[in-house]
């Protein structure tokens, strides 16, 4: 499964109603795990704490053992127990890992840097008069899903080009679901965008480029010539969103869309905050 992403698997589950839960320090494990729901024929998947970018194996070992002692009860237990440092605190909680005890991912990383026993740069002073003036805004959603991309590397509370699909209808731009349904023919043609998850350039291809857009209904294959490629080099193989427009060809069940056009999205969709790569292969 090493071709996907685990942002591309987590979003699949979910679309075929699997429930997807993010890492979690009362509930979870360092590797992700199995948990009961109401419905006993559809457990969830919970994600792992190893997935929490900035908690090294010596990280999951402190917090596997201060568990194995016995569950954690609060935030600050979980920093003094596992000895956490500030950062791995500060990670911790913006992968949302303390959510049972504090929902607000920012009071949970004030609560975890005043207990954690090391300094950081500017830290916040510890002391119960700081944390209790401190009132951030609600995360919006799209906030929310560029933040799990930068803790985890995935999100389960949605996707990021669900941001610019206002604007994809606004221009015409299809999503992944409608290219699907344009009729076969050889003047078929169509725009669609999504995020670039997979890039592939195999040697026997001469050139050509093969590239996997996915949004958050699905993901289409885009083929790109040698030609095109050369042409549009810097949109082709760097955009992270990327909208493409061509003919949409039909294989039997396969549809890809033959890329005539490209638009890098990445400034619309804020991407210099997403921390997301592409897998590429030769």
């Amino acid at each position: 499964m090493g071709f996907y992403s685990p942002a591309t698997l987590v979003h699949d589950a979910k679309r075929h109603e699997v429930e997807v839960r993010g890492p979690c320090l009362a509930r979870g494990e360092a590797f992700c795990t199995v948990e009961e729901t109401d419905d006993p024929e559809s457990p969830a998947l919970r994600i792992g704490w190893r997935f929490v970018r900035g908690v090294g194996e010596r990280v999951l070992e402190r917090l596997t053992a201060a568990q194995a002692a016995g569950p954690f009860v609060s935030i600050d237990d979980v920093v003094r127990r596992a000895h956490l440092t500030r950062a791995e605190a500060g990670a911790l909680a913006r992968a949302g890992a303390f959510g049972a005890w504090e929902p607000d991912r920012r009071h949970a990383a004030w609560s975890g840097l005043r207990i954690a026993g090391d300094t950081l740069p500017l830290a916040p002073v510890s002391g119960d008069a700081g944390a209790s003036a401190f009132a951030p805004r609600a995360l919006a959603p799209h906030e929310a899903v560029t933040l799990d991309y930068r803790a985890v590397g995935l999100s389960t509370a949605g996707h990021p080009m669900e941001r610019l699909r206002a604007w994809c209808r606004r221009m015409g731009v299809l999503d992944t679901t409608e290219v699907l349904q344009v009729p076969p023919g050889n003047q078929a043609t169509a725009a669609v965008a999504g995020l670039v998850t997979v890039r592939q350039r195999p040697q026997t291809a001469k050139g050509t480029v093969f590239l996997l857009l996915e949004d958050e209904h699905g993901s289409v294959n885009v083929i790109v010539s040698r030609t095109l490629d050369e042409e549009h080099h810097e949109v082709v193989r760097h955009a992270k969103f990327l909208a493409v427009y061509g003919r949409v060809e039909h294989n039997g069940p396969l549809v890809n869309v033959i890329g005539a056009r490209f638009k890098s999205l990445d400034d619309l969709a804020g991407a210099d905050a997403l921390a997301h790569r592409s897998h590429d292969f030769r």
